[in-house]
């Protein structure tokens, strides 16, 4: 355990860090000039820093749209000229989701602010998100992936998922508890396995309810718990109202490139808390080459808040000369994508 603070320590000398910038660039169309502060000229790119004093012109039949870090979303007409930082023009389309920069603000925030939410002492990061430690350490060879550290949207049947190759105990069970640790339901599983779903017929899942959960071995009159406890929160009625109407507000500013959609989705799962759903949007972007700070930024700190040091690493800003090394025995971990209700 003295080893894996240890490493913890250390990821707070990579913490990200992102120059204070004024919005980010989601999307371009047709033939758009960008002048950083206003001066020479940059390519276009998904998640682009925009400083004040950035020119943005479009020549005829091109768009733009950017988003401020006050959560306004402004889209640039044809043959227009915005300036960021200063009053739009009237032919601009100004659009609002509350809350939408919540995980860019975040990601640029000082350093102790961000080591307040991300890594020493986890607080609330956002409407919604659950309360969790960044010590999330599975057992020896069995690390727990899912629902780890975040929300989810409610469904009669959760399944829970753990890297199985070390789950080799006589008698391996699934523990799960409610907010005050209370045992709800141990659940048998067969040695090797790496899965199980649980439907409401077992436990009655609650709307906006937080649960915990652990690996453990069941003896004769005891269960001996085998990994640390992974907690995760329902999103309540009210937040999936909230989330649908947001989605709603997404769809409506008429983005046409599915990277950009993926890409401000991706920060409106991290407002509800729903970590796993961001890292699932946004992963696949950085591993089709779009490789902008601000999307670096985001996966870090939703892999940091899920407790995944191993992949958070990953996107950690380190020196040149530095080459950061996991010194973690937990085997890498990835979010899971969940299927879609047919």
């Amino acid at each position: 355990m003295f080893r894996h603070f240890i490493f913890l320590v250390s990821l707070l000398f990579l913490l990200p860090s992102l120059a204070f910038s004024s919005a980010v660039l989601l999307e371009t169309t047709g033939k758009v000039d960008l002048k950083p502060g206003g001066k020479g000229s940059a390519k276009p790119e998904l998640g682009m820093e925009l400083t004040d004093g950035t020119l943005i012109t479009t020549a005829a039949g091109a768009t733009a749209t950017v988003m401020l870090m006050s959560s306004e979303i402004d889209k640039i007409a044809s043959q227009s000229t915005y300036t960021v930082g200063a009053p739009p023009a009237p032919e601009v389309k100004k659009s609002i989701i509350s809350g939408i920069a919540l995980a860019l603000n975040e990601a640029t925030s000082d350093s102790e602010a961000a080591v307040a939410h991300g890594m020493v002492k986890m607080g609330r990061v956002g409407p919604g998100a659950p309360e969790v430690s960044p010590l999330a350490f599975g057992g020896i060879g069995v690390t727990t992936y899912f629902p780890r550290y975040t929300a989810i949207g409610y469904s009669p049947t959760i399944v829970f998922r753990w890297n199985h190759k070390g789950l080799n105990w006589t008698n391996p069970v699934l523990v799960i508890q409610d907010a005050n640790k209370k045992m709800l339901k141990v659940v048998q599983l067969k040695r090797g396995l790496g899965e199980i779903s649980v439907s409401s017929a077992l436990v009655k899942w609650t709307k906006g309810a937080s649960y915990g959960w652990y690996l453990g071995e069941k003896t004769a009159d005891d269960v001996k718990g085998m990994t640390t406890i992974a907690t995760f929160r329902i999103l309540s009625d009210e937040e999936q109202k909230a989330l649908y109407e947001d989605k709603r507000k997404v769809v409506a500013l008429g983005l046409k490139n599915a990277a950009s959609r993926a890409y401000i989705l991706g920060q409106l799962y991290y407002k509800y808390g729903l970590y796993n759903d961001m890292i699932v949007s946004l992963r696949p972007l950085w591993e089709d080459k779009e490789r902008s700070t601000t999307l670096k930024n985001l996966l870090y700190i939703g892999y940091k808040i899920m407790g995944m040091n191993d992949e958070a690493i990953k996107f950690a800003t380190v020196k040149k000369d530095e080459k950061p090394k996991s010194k973690s025995k937990v085997a890498p971990m990835t979010p899971i994508k969940l299927k879609k209700k047919k």
